[in-house]
């Protein structure tokens, strides 16, 4: 009995060749991708873009009603950081519910049991989510079209969808680990905090005098943790804009933090199933 195929994978050819693994991981890496993006869609991902965009429109007409004075700087300095946790969360949230409900079911089955590396599902899960998440940082993103300008909106809205993609990548290696959606979506959610505030946890550790190995240890964490405090800071929307060299290092991490996801999840995913 012939191993099952994944749908989209390539057949054998006419004159009785077979396509060569990579051909066959990359058509199954695609289909997986497409599949993923088409259970964002069923699972109302798009009604939750929908609702977050209108919710930060309302909470920017309801703060700028009460500012009187100075409101767009206080629109911004509420409305941006509410906006960029929204975002995380939905991406988390739509993330780990229906990957972890897959791996429970062990719906991957008929997936592993096909000739490809497992390595290409995780490819592929990574590429739908992250592209996913895309949506989650515009719907978060495009309100604030309306309090500041595109020059500074614009350039803060990829910086979130960076860290977005990044968020999403982690929540696929903490599924594939833990698998339970409550367990998975607060170790995500705790992962992301101390990314987000390493770097104060850092400063204060350096203030603090007679340190020793605590300061060390924080040191260490700072370099094995993304610097997500860099990314998409309220500060860019206050100004008049920034330039290239301000995205890079969040370009940067999010595509060596991404890698070093990408293959933990996918030795783990091999280490669950073999």
């Amino acid at each position: 009995m012939s191993a099952p195929t994944l749908p989209g994978t390539p057949p054998t050819r006419v004159d009785g060749t077979s396509p060569s693994s990579f051909a066959l991981g990359r058509t199954a890496a695609l289909a997986i991708a497409s599949i993923t993006i088409r259970e964002g869609a069923r699972a109302k991902l798009p009604l939750a873009w929908a609702f977050l965009a209108l919710g930060l429109w309302g909470l920017q007409t309801f703060v700028g009603a009460l500012a009187l004075i100075d409101g767009e700087t206080v629109v911004l300095s509420i409305v941006a950081p509410i906006a960029r946790l929204l975002a995380v969360l939905v991406t988390a949230v739509f993330v780990i519910a229906p990957l972890s409900r897959e791996l429970a079911d062990r719906g991957t089955d008929i997936v592993f049991a096909a000739p490809i590396a497992r390595g290409w599902w995780v490819l592929g899960r990574l590429t739908g989510h992250s592209l996913l998440a895309l949506g989650s940082a515009a719907a978060a993103t495009l309100p604030l079209l309306l309090v500041a300008s595109p020059d500074a909106v614009l350039p803060w809205g990829m910086s979130l969808a960076l860290e977005c993609v990044l968020v999403a990548g982690l929540a696929v290696l903490v599924t594939i680990s833990l698998v339970r959606l409550p367990l998975s979506l607060l170790a995500v959610l705790a992962i992301y905090a101390c990314a987000r505030s390493i770097g104060v946890i850092q400063m204060l550790g350096d203030a603090s005098e007679g340190g020793g190995w605590t300061t060390g240890l924080i040191d260490l964490l700072a370099l094995l943790m993304p610097r997500l405090d860099l990314n998409a800071r309220t500060a860019w929307l206050l100004s008049e804009g920034i330039g290239l060299p301000d995205l890079l290092p969040g370009l940067a991490q999010t595509l060596l933090y991404g890698l070093l996801i990408a293959i933990a999840a996918s030795l783990d995913i091999e280490r669950r199933r073999a």
